[in-house]
């Protein structure tokens, strides 16, 4: 097989790095939860004190820890970063999730790197996820060009 048919091969199918891709995405995620900022860098607003009063209360307190978006650990547990020959897919299934990444009220605690709104978001530019897609972009082009996975 000559260069340009490698090169249109690996176009058709960019599973390898992709697969790699969605490794860091679900990493730069679980760093946000850890570190309780969005992935563009933005420290998330503390909780409200009678808010962690209330999670302090009840016959389950050991497991309500009043920790930001992870008092249960059901939204950062239900986080997901897939890929497959073309694309990278992230997300959640709890339904609460939107609330957060997008802003209800003070609920704005946004821990996917994407931005906007729930009709029409894109990929956040600042920060850490901004360098994320940035490395993710170069990770595609260099598997195209040369086969190989760096990053």
């Amino acid at each position: 097989m000559g260069e340009l048919e490698a090169i249109t091969a690996r176009i058709r199918d960019l599973s390898p790095v992709l697969i790699a891709a969605a490794q860091d995405t679900k990493t730069l995620i679980s760093d946000s939860f850890r570190e309780s900022r969005s992935p563009g860098g933005r420290l998330w607003k503390g909780l409200e004190p009678s808010t962690i009063k209330r999670r302090r209360q009840g016959p389950n307190t050991r497991a309500r820890k009043a920790t930001i978006l992870i008092d249960t650990g059901v939204l950062k547990n239900s986080i997901y970063s897939t890929s497959d020959k073309s694309g990278l897919t992230m997300g959640t299934n709890v339904p609460y999730a939107v609330y957060h990444q997008f802003g209800n009220g003070g609920m704005l605690r946004p821990f996917m790197p994407i931005e906007g709104s729930v009709t029409s978001y894109r990929l956040m530019t600042g920060g850490p996820a901004g360098r994320h897609w940035r490395d993710v972009r170069a990770m595609v082009i260099e598997y195209i060009r040369t086969g190989q996975i760096t990053g």
